[in-house]
């Protein structure tokens, strides 16, 4: 279903008007728009702290945020930042696997195939969520720094969080993973544009308060100056860092 109002995400995560109170909705600079609801029962705890931490832990105690692109009509991100109310189900990891797994169906359909679920520690016994973290690709090659986390209650079968909702399936189809550049290649263009930098850098590894700095070679780009980071492995193009 398409996600465009904080209507929209009530109905999607099961957000009760009648409990949860729309606080405020933000035009945010990437053009996506963030939504806070907050619990009507909350009550601000009196305290004589004024700092700048205690401003920011009230404004989000027992509050619901979302993160939505209006225009593409998706969620981005939710988390709930409230202590649950516990539920009366007793749900196990795998049936709360099935529960993010049909959320992430409706919220992206045809994402499925690309999903793998990273092994990890379980929750422990005395927790009320179960967290997954699912890696994004196709045909074994990975999608760096790209990832889908969410969690759910097991005592309501609710969505404690979601971040990573990003990726469209249709350009995950469309992608091609077969290399043109087999590995000798690709070695050959790296070495021939590849050449020795001289520079200073800080060294982090005394323990006294004078900086110091360690004379050291980088690998660069012979003409570009830039750190190579990858090789495109269709067209054999080189890579670099957008900083010197």
């Amino acid at each position: 279903p398409a996600v465009r109002t904080a209507q929209d995400v009530q109905e999607l995560l099961g957000i009760d008007p009648e409990r949860y109170e729309l606080l405020r909705e933000v035009e945010m600079d990437d053009h996506m728009t963030g939504i806070v609801w907050r619990r009507r029962d909350w009550q601000p705890a009196v305290s004589e702290d004024r700092s700048l931490d205690a401003f920011f832990r009230q404004r989000s105690e027992e509050t619901l945020k979302a993160k939505i692109d209006p225009v593409g009509g998706r969620l981005v991100s939710f988390i709930r930042f409230e202590e649950e109310i516990p539920g009366e189900l007793r749900l196990s990891r795998d049936e709360c696997l099935d529960i993010a797994l049909g959320f992430l169906a409706r919220m992206q359909p045809g994402l499925a195939p690309f999903l793998q679920l990273r092994q990890q520690v379980e929750a422990s016994s005395d927790s009320d969520r179960e967290h997954f973290d699912f890696c994004i690709g196709k045909q074994g090659v990975w999608l760096e720094l790209e990832h889908i986390r969410l969690s759910v209650n097991k005592t309501s079968g609710q969505i404690g969080h979601v971040m990573g909702l990003s990726v469209d399936p249709a350009q995950l189809q469309a992608v091609e993973v077969t290399p043109l550049v087999d590995e000798p290649e690709a070695r050959r263009i790296y070495a021939e544009a590849l050449d020795l930098k001289l520079g200073w850098e800080t060294d982090y590894s005394g323990s006294g308060k004078r900086r110091r700095y360690v004379l050291k070679y980088r690998l660069v780009h012979k003409e570009k100056g830039r750190e190579i980071r990858w090789i495109d492995a269709r067209t054999g193009e080189l890579i670099c860092s957008k900083l010197d």
